[in-house]
């Protein structure tokens, strides 16, 4: 092989590997699931987005709450299953034991659309969310 195949050879490969790195999922912080909105198939809202949790990023009562969106052409192709809702409902029923990891891709606008999440025992030292 010449050297300018393989010149060739590792630039393609180095060009195909960079959309992969560009749209890997991101972690966003650990917290508390404060509010869940789901919209049916009636609300003028359902085309814009499906659903949104609300995280709060910390126990502390004045920590950042963060938004995360799933559905319509906000979030387009990044729904969830009802299940999923389901364990979402139970993270904000017992949220003082319940700390959520969420997991995201961009979407329209600058949203955080929900694409996995991570349910755990909280790991925060600092106390509980009242």
């Amino acid at each position: 092989m010449s050297i300018r195949t393989s010149f060739t050879l590792a630039a393609v490969l180095a060009a195909a590997s960079v959309p992969a790195l560009a749209f890997a999922d991101s972690s966003g912080a650990p917290g508390y699931v404060t509010s869940l909105t789901v919209n049916t198939k009636s609300s003028d809202s359902v085309g814009s987005y499906r659903g949104s949790v609300r995280i709060r990023e910390g126990a502390e009562p004045g920590s950042p709450n963060r938004e995360y969106r799933w559905g319509g052409t906000i979030c387009s192709g990044r729904d969830l299953a009802d299940g999923d809702v389901v364990l979402l409902t139970e993270a904000l029923r017992g949220r003082s034991d319940t700390q959520i990891v969420p997991r995201y891709k961009m979407g329209q606008a600058g949203a955080r659309c929900l694409v996995s999440f991570t349910l755990q025992e909280p790991v925060f030292t600092d106390a509980k969310p009242q």
